[in-house]
């Protein structure tokens, strides 16, 4: 089948050398419709923009809703998505696929280790040149394929790996942390309307400060309810003077009564809406990077998953790995984490965690 596939795209791979001089237009596949994996985009968008400052990005995803994460970015042209499948909207998908190949970009990037539908998105556009990971039994010819590197490396992280394969490392600066490159407009914006929201249910006070979490997450992931019953009672008994407030998906009711809730579809503001707390707290879920996407510091827990490879990794972040963890412990992890940020000491925060 490889070598079938293999035999089908060689043609259409530009007759030009795949060299990266003169890059102006490039197309990152990713078709992948979680939030967490598009904000995993954001290291590499900031990679091409330093080592291709002129060139304009566009990024092809799998859920169009998704677009506004990668908002605010100058590099960034256009973002496409593809609807689900559904053979009522095939015009629109061969619509988007000739406009892709009408674009004749110089270079396409599968990020992806070994995603199907990311090489099949490269095959199928014409670039002068193809850049992605190479692993055994790849079948799309690429012109910079780059080995997987034996050390281990944040999800996030990995594709930086292809920019410095397309020659020499980015002289400037840029930062390999999610970046939702939120607008100091944007910011006010989520302030006003976490002070609204929080208003309607008689929990806001200027100047307080205000820890969020969120306890939704997908299958093994998910923290029982019971464990953040007790993480509540620790945290309300160690710092009574600290707000929290539970993040509630829209259209669902909230797990606990009596705690102020917030809720927003837009991620954008929900992330300016986060950039307001003063702390987040979650399992590994979506919210979890956009939070960190967001610059506020992010304690993520985990128990299934590789914290090296998913955790926030922000300057201000912390992974904490719950497994046979007492929810008393993860409290006082929190607040001290807190007391770190704001730079100061706290008397109810332990000093012994």
């Amino acid at each position: 089948m490889n070598s079938v596939l293999r035999r089908c795209v060689r043609p259409f791979i530009g007759t030009e050398e795949a060299g990266t001089s003169g890059v102006e237009r490039i197309l990152v596949c990713r078709l992948n419709r979680r939030l967490g994996n598009v904000l995993f985009l954001t290291p590499l968008l900031n990679a091409l923009e330093a080592k291709f400052p002129r060139a304009k990005v566009d990024v092809l995803l799998g859920d169009a809703s998704l677009a506004p994460l990668l908002g605010n970015r100058p590099n960034v042209g256009e973002v496409f998505g593809l609807e689900k499948w559904n053979y009522r909207k095939m015009g629109q998908l061969v619509g988007l696929l000739r406009r892709l190949r009408r674009a004749h970009y110089d270079l396409t990037i599968d990020p992806s280790v070994n995603s199907f539908s990311g090489r099949v998105a490269c095959a199928l556009v014409h670039a002068k040149a193809r850049a992605g990971f190479e692993f055994p039994g790849q079948w799309l010819p690429l012109d910079h394929p780059v080995p997987l590197s034996k050390e281990h490396l944040h999800s996030a992280r990995v594709p930086l790996a292809i920019v410095a394969g397309l020659g020499t490392y980015p002289n400037a600066v840029f930062e390999a942390r999610l970046d939702l490159r939120l607008s100091a407009q944007e910011r006010e914006e989520g302030a006003r309307e976490l002070a609204s929201q929080l208003s309607a249910q008689n929990a806001w006070r200027s100047g307080e400060r205000i820890i969020g979490f969120f306890t939704g997450a997908r299958d093994a992931k998910a923290i029982p309810e019971s464990w953040w019953t007790g993480w509540i009672a620790a945290m309300r008994e160690r710092a009574p003077d600290v707000r929290l407030v539970q993040l509630v998906p829209p259209g669902a009711g909230a797990n606990f009564p009596g705690i102020p809730s917030i809720v927003c579809a837009d991620y954008r503001l929900l992330g300016a809406m986060l950039a307001n707390l003063s702390l987040f707290v979650s399992a590994d879920t979506g919210p979890m990077h956009l939070a960190s996407a967001a610059r506020v510091p992010t304690v993520g827990l985990f128990n299934v998953t590789n914290p090296a490879s998913y955790g926030p990794i922000g300057a201000d972040d912390e992974a904490i790995v719950v497994t046979g963890v007492e929810p008393e412990q993860v409290a006082e992890r929190a607040l001290r984490r807190l007391a770190l940020v704001l730079g100061r000491s706290d008397a109810r925060i332990p000093a012994d965690v």
